[in-house]
C-alpha cells in the first residue's frame, strides 16, 4: 500500500493537480456533448414544428379545393339540362370512342365506332364535367403536395471551409 508520507509533497501535490486538471477536463468534454445534443434537438424540434405547419397548411387548403371542386362538378352538372336543350341531336358513335381512348391514352380501334351506340348530348356533358372535376381535384393534390414538399425541404448546410 502506497504511503502518502513517503512521497514528497510536491509529487503528492503533482498528483492532486492531475487529478483536479482530469476531472476538470472530462466535466468539460461532457459539457460541450451535452450542448451539442441539446442543439441538435432544438434543431430537430424546430424542422417537426415547421413541418406540422406545413401539414396543417396543405390539408386545410386541399380540403377548401376538394369542397370547392366537388361543388362547382355538381352544380355544373346541374345545369346541364338549362344549357342543352332537351332534344338535342345525338353525337356520333366515334365520339365516344375517341373520347374512352382519349381518357385512357391509347388509339382508337379502327373498329371502335361500328361497335359503339350514338351518345346522348347530356350524358356526353355529364361525363366531361365529371372527368374535369376529377382532373381539377388531381391538380389540387398535385399543387398541394408540391407546395408541402417546397416547406419541409431543409436548406443545405453551408459549409464553412
Amino acid at each position: 500500500m502506497l504511503s502518502w508520507g513517503l512521497l514528497p509533497n510536491w509529487v503528492v501535490s503533482l498528483i492532486f493537480a492531475l487529478l483536479a486538471w482530469a476531472y476538470i477536463w472530462h466535466q468539460g468534454v461532457q459539457k460541450e456533448a451535452l450542448e451539442s445534443r441539446v442543439s441538435s434537438l432544438v434543431e430537430e424540434s424546430r424542422i417537426v414544428k415547421r413541418s406540422h405547419a406545413a401539414t396543417v397548411d396543405a390539408t386545410e387548403k386541399r380540403a377548401a379545393d376538394q369542397v370547392r371542386i366537388v361543388t362547382v362538378t355538381k352544380e355544373l352538372i346541374r345545369e346541364i339540362p338549362k344549357l342543352i336543350p332537351a332534344g338535342s341531336p345525338a353525337l356520333p358513335a366515334g365520339f365516344s370512342v375517341l373520347h374512352d381512348s382519349a381518357a385512357h391514352g391509347v388509339l382508337p380501334d379502327p373498329a371502335g365506332p361500328a361497335d359503339a351506340a350514338p351518345v346522348d348530348l347530356e350524358v356526353a356533358a355529364e361525363t366531361v364535367a365529371d372527368n374535369y372535376g376529377s382532373c381539377l381535384d388531381n391538380t389540387s393534390k398535385l399543387e398541394r403536395l408540391q407546395q408541402w414538399i417546397l416547406n419541409n425541404s431543409v436548406p443545405p448546410q453551408i459549409s464553412s471551409q
